[in-house]
């Protein structure tokens, strides 16, 4: 089966939080701005599994998304002795958001599901984020739907806060992406631990490109649960500004975060 002609649209963009913002002074919403970090580097990674992928034979996968145009911090080779296998390298890719700076090396591995689906894996073997140490494994499953494909992944990683204090996070997501109208819609959740406390997440965003191919803002909204009891509800609408809403169970508070993103 031959998926669409145009290439995959990133399918781990748009992760759980995958939106490094630029938080006011008062910062009251710290820990999610830790675990954002850590997302929006997933979203840098993200995109350099699935890139210019239009088939579902892995081999033919491979061979595309080695050869698909990409950034100059991105570079990517076949395998000298699987042809299923690309070896990606980033040299100070900046995420879209946060600008933060994402280094080392993926192995995207990609096989065939047993219904006839593409699979793609993909392992880091020394990534950073700012220098600091950043531990990525993913697992996609890749469909077509008419003129829509859909993307299910798993992903699982952990980097460092600049305190040294170690987040991990899982995340399940599924991504319906249409090649016409050049947008997709990511829903599901998230689990984060950091320092002893965790954060589950519910994501639910919609992001289009421009005719650029640079993201525009995103709307939808993801919505943190803490172990402790406080609630963070953040809200896109489409603008560089998102509203976020904050109950620790005293008295609710307004916050608004200035992304780095084309309004629409």
């Amino acid at each position: 089966m031959k998926l669409p002609s145009r290439p995959l649209l990133v399918a781990g963009l748009l992760t759980f939080a995958a939106f490094g913002c630029a938080v006011e002074a008062d910062d009251d919403v710290g820990d999610e701005k830790n675990v954002t970090n850590i997302a929006s580097a997933d979203s840098v990674a993200g995109i350099s599994e699935v890139d210019g992928v239009d088939v579902t034979d892995p081999a033919a996968a491979a061979s595309r998304f080695a050869a698909a145009s990409t950034k100059p911090c991105r570079t990517r080779s076949i395998d000298a002795n699987d042809a299923k296998v690309v070896h990606v390298t980033l040299t100070a890719c900046n995420d879209r958001f946060d600008r933060r700076v994402l280094t080392g090396h993926l192995t995207v591995s990609f096989s065939s599901n047993a219904d006839g689906t593409l699979h793609v894996e993909s392992v880091s073997d020394d990534l950073t984020i700012d220098g600091r140490p950043f531990r990525r494994a993913a697992r996609a499953d890749v469909r077509a739907d008419g003129a829509r494909r859909i993307v299910t992944r798993h992903v699982e990683q952990s980097g460092t806060k600049k305190n040294g204090a170690a987040v991990t996070q899982t995340k399940d997501v599924t991504v319906e992406i249409d090649a016409a109208t050049r947008c997709r819609a990511e829903k599901g959740t998230a689990h984060a631990v950091l320092q002893g406390r965790t954060i589950d997440s519910t994501i639910e965003i919609r992001t289009c490109e421009a005719d650029s191919g640079e993201d525009l803002c995103p709307s939808g909204r993801i919505e943190h649960h803490h172990s402790d009891g406080k609630d963070v509800v953040i809200t896109f609408d489409g603008s560089p500004t998102a509203d976020v809403s904050i109950d620790n169970g005293r008295r609710p508070k307004e916050r608004s975060w200035s992304l780095a993103c084309a309004a629409k």
